[in-house]
């Protein structure tokens, strides 16, 4: 079976989240690793005993080219996942959670379904260009090289999965000057470069069949693409996840959660 690992994108020093991360460490299947990939501002640290990786915006300002912006919000949460495959290449596929991401039942149930999956990018709402052209975000370029709008796709990652092949291409495209938020440039690059594209629910062209909608529900089709309704979503917020067996929840926030850095 492939090594794979999963890591769980936070930056709360909460009971929650430890939590939420000793239910993804019972479920992942065996052979794998599971850490924390923990952004720290110096400050704190998860209450939780644990693989745990820190990292700093001075880390990621280092990696040796730009963010989309000056801080991993918005567009760069994958800087974090690059920097860590540097450090450690050992795996085949790299599994990423952010912390207001919940699976109402066991994540093994949602792990076990894509073992067998090859794809290089697996992750939620894939979209082209045509179906949401006012999306806020469509801002891919490089200096000598263009894709044009109608051959774009963007994708929403709160959870994914991506293989290291992949994910070493995208750190040497990076490093050739291609820049743009991570949710466009991630499917746009990958797909025109051969890599295999698949979607976990919803009811796009990517959806395998049998998977329409299964592990999440998906927002109605808008030109802004917004993703204002369904499980996996921008907004509104879910203070828990809701009624709907096996499926993803995003974004679960509580309360007292401090804005992600």
């Amino acid at each position: 079976m492939p090594k794979q690992v999963f890591l769980l994108l936070n930056h709360l020093v909460d009971r929650r989240s430890c939590a939420e991360f000793s239910k993804i460490k019972k479920a992942a299947p065996k052979g794998s690793e599971v850490f924390m990939l923990f952004h720290s501002d110096g400050q704190g640290h998860p209450l939780f005993t644990g693989n745990i990786h820190k990292f700093t915006n001075r880390d990621l300002n280092n990696i040796g080219f730009p963010m989309f912006r000056e801080t991993i919000v918005p567009g760069s949460a994958h800087f974090p996942v690059m920097a860590f495959r540097r450090r450690y290449p050992v795996y085949d596929f790299y599994w990423v959670i952010e912390y207001d991401v919940r699976f109402r039942g066991n994540w093994k149930k949602l792990f076990g379904h894509y073992q067998t999956s090859r794809a290089d990018l697996l992750t939620c709402h894939i979209r082209q260009y045509h179906q949401e052209p006012d999306w806020c975000w469509w801002s891919l370029r490089h200096p000598d090289k263009d894709i044009s709008l109608q051959e774009r796709y963007r994708s929403f990652n709160p959870i994914y999965r991506i293989s290291a092949s992949a994910l070493a291409f995208i750190d040497r495209l990076h490093q050739e000057g291609w820049v743009g938020h991570y949710e466009e440039l991630l499917p746009t690059l990958l797909f025109h470069h051969g890599y295999h594209l698949q979607d976990m629910g919803g009811t796009g062209i990517f959806v395998k069949t049998g998977d329409r909608n299964r592990f999440y529900i998906d927002s109605p089709e808008s030109r802004r693409g917004r993703l204002k309704k369904g499980t996996m979503r921008y907004r509104p917020s879910f203070t828990k996840p809701g009624w709907r067996w096996n499926k993803l929840y995003h974004p679960v926030k509580h309360h007292t959660d401090k804005t992600r850095v």
